[in-house]
C-alpha cells in the first residue's frame, strides 16, 4: 500500500495510526518490511521470539488506534468488523506463543 502511495506521490490517510502525511506512509512501509522480516526469520527457525514481539506490537497498534483514540467508525457494521479484526490479531499473538516441536 505504501509503495503504491509513494510511487503515485500521494500520502496515506489511516486515522487509526499515530502518524500523518508522509511520515505515515514511510512508517507503513517500514513496518511492512519489519513484519516480513519477522515472519521470514520465524519460518526459518531464527529469532522466533521476534515474531511473538511483532504480533504483540501489531495487536497493540490496532487496539490503541481503534479503541483508545478519537477514531470514529462510520457504521456499526464497520465497528463489528474492526472488533473481529482485533480479535484476530489477539489470536495471532496467542498463536505465536505456541512453538512447533523441534525437528530431530
Amino acid at each position: 500500500m505504501s509503495v503504491v502511495a509513494i510511487s503515485s506521490g500521494k500520502d496515506l490517510q489511516l486515522g487509526m495510526l499515530p502518524w500523518e502525511g508522509r511520515t505515515l506512509t514511510d512508517a507503513v512501509l517500514g513496518l511492512s518490511v519489519v513484519g516480513l522480516l519477522c515472519v521470514g526469520l520465524y519460518v526459518f527457525g531464527l529469532v522466533r521470539w521476534l515474531f511473538v514481539l511483532w504480533t504483540l506490537v501489531v495487536f497493540g497498534l490496532m487496539f490503541r488506534g481503534f479503541f483508545l483514540s478519537p477514531y470514529a467508525f462510520a457504521s456499526p457494521k464497520e465497528f463489528q468488523g474492526v472488533v473481529w479484526l482485533t480479535i484476530g490479531a489477539l489470536g495471532a499473538f496467542l498463536g505465536s506463543l505456541a512453538r512447533p516441536p523441534k525437528k530431530r
